[in-house]
C-alpha cells in the first residue's frame, strides 16, 4: 500500500543547492569525526558511516540489504533493460547520512540520489529497514514516524520516495530475508521508473 504525504513539486535549482549541502554536510560529518566515514568506489561515490543503531542483529540486516542494493547499483545482478535503465537514473547512494534538521538529527539509512535525464529533475529514494515492521518498543509511534519523514523531506529539499522495509518473516509472509531484500530490489526498480508526484511519497514492503 502507498501513503500520500505532502505538496507540490519544488524546482530543480532549489533541488541543486539542497544537494549541494547534503554532500558538504557528509563531507564535514566525516572530517569530525562523526561516525567511520569510508567511500566505496563504484559507479559514484557511496558515503559508509557509523551505524547508530543499539541492535547488533539490526545492523547486520541493514548491512545485507544495503550491499544487496549496492550490488544491483554497480551491475552485479540483473541485466534487464528496466533494471539497467534504473541504475542509470543512481547519482549516489548514501549509508546512515546524518541530516541535520532544525530540532534534531535524523539518520535514514539508505539514501539514493535520483537524477532524471528527461526534465533535469532531482529527487530522492530513501529506504528504512524496519526491524519487525516496528512493531516491537516503545518508542515507535505512527504519528512520530510520519512526523519524522515530513522533517527528513523538508530538510533535504527534494522530493522524496520513501521506502520502509521489513526484513523479518512473520506467519503472513515466512520469506527469508535474501528474498525479501530480493522483492526490495524488484520495488526499487519500478519506484525508479518515474519521479514522485507528490513531495513525499511513502511505500511500505513487507509489512
Amino acid at each position: 500500500s502507498v501513503t500520500w504525504i505532502g505538496g507540490p513539486e519544488i524546482e530543480v535549482e532549489h533541488q541543486r543547492q539542497h544537494w549541494h549541502q547534503l554532500r558538504s554536510a557528509t563531507r564535514n560529518s566525516a572530517s569530525d569525526g562523526d561516525g567511520d566515514t569510508r567511500v566505496r568506489e563504484g559507479v559514484g561515490n557511496v558515503k559508509v558511516g557509523g551505524w547508530g543503531k543499539g541492535s547488533s542483529a539490526y545492523e547486520e540486516k541493514q548491512q545485507l540489504v544495503f550491499d544487496h542494493i549496492y550490488t544491483w547499483w554497480t551491475g552485479g545482478s540483473g541485466d534487464e533493460r528496466r533494471w539497467r535503465d534504473a541504475r542509470g537514473k543512481v547519482r549516489a547512494m548514501r549509508y546512515n547520512l546524518m541530516v541535520q534538521t532544525k530540532d534534531r538529527r535524523i539518520k535514514p539509512d539508505i539514501v539514493i540520489e535520483v537524477e532524471e535525464i528527461e526534465g533535469n529533475k532531482l529527487w530522492g529514494l530513501v529506504i528504512e529497514v524496519d526491524e519487525f515492521a516496528h512493531r516491537r518498543g516503545k518508542h515507535y509511534s505512527w504519528p512520530a514516524e510520519e512526523e519524522r519523514m515530513r522533517e527528513l523531506q523538508a530538510t533535504l529539499g527534494v522530493p522524496l520516495k520513501i521506502v520502509r522495509f521489513n526484513p523479518d518473516p512473520d506467519v503472513a509472509n515466512p520469506m527469508g530475508l535474501d528474498d525479501r531484500t530480493g522483492a526490495l530490489i524488484e520495488h526499487i526498480v519500478e519506484s525508479m521508473r518515474c519521479a514522485p508526484v507528490r513531495a513525499l511519497e511513502v511505500a511500505y514492503v513487507m509489512y
